[in-house]
């Protein structure tokens, strides 16, 4: 019965054998579930960082359109400032004219007065250069 035994454990142990894969395999199979490993680490990190970089670009987008519309609000804002304070001008203008006596002034007069005002004020700053010069 032993000898019948030890005959078992020995046709065991070449089974066993026969199945087992010689040592530079296991070696090539082992090199090749690490890097297989290591593949399977940097795709999950490269999954990471899409998803952080979704939600950055999620999160600009918000800012940039709040930072839009407020912008936009405030320009309104400004616009319309700009236009009172130039009717205003135009009230003072006019208010000007009619203390001083004259009629409103049509767009000719204007203007020959604005051209009047140049001159004026290019003849000042020649007279100032010439008088830097000397």
């Amino acid at each position: 019965m032993q000898k019948l035994e030890s005959k078992i454990i020995d046709l065991e142990n070449r089974l066993v054998d026969k199945s087992a894969k010689p040592p530079q395999q296991m070696q090539v199979e082992s090199v090749n579930q690490g890097a297989l490993d290591d593949i399977q680490k940097l795709k999950d990190e490269i999954f990471n960082v899409q998803e952080l970089n979704r939600g950055l670009t999620k999160t600009i987008q918000v800012d940039l359109k709040a930072e839009l519309g407020r912008i936009s609000q405030e320009k309104e804002s400004l616009e319309e400032k700009f236009k009172i304070l130039r009717e205003q001008l135009n009230n003072k203008k006019l208010e000007l004219q009619r203390i001083l006596g004259g009629a409103p002034l049509d767009e000719i007069g204007r203007r020959e007065i604005e051209e009047e005002s140049r001159q004026h004020r290019i003849d000042e700053l020649e007279e100032e250069l010439q008088s830097t010069e000397e």
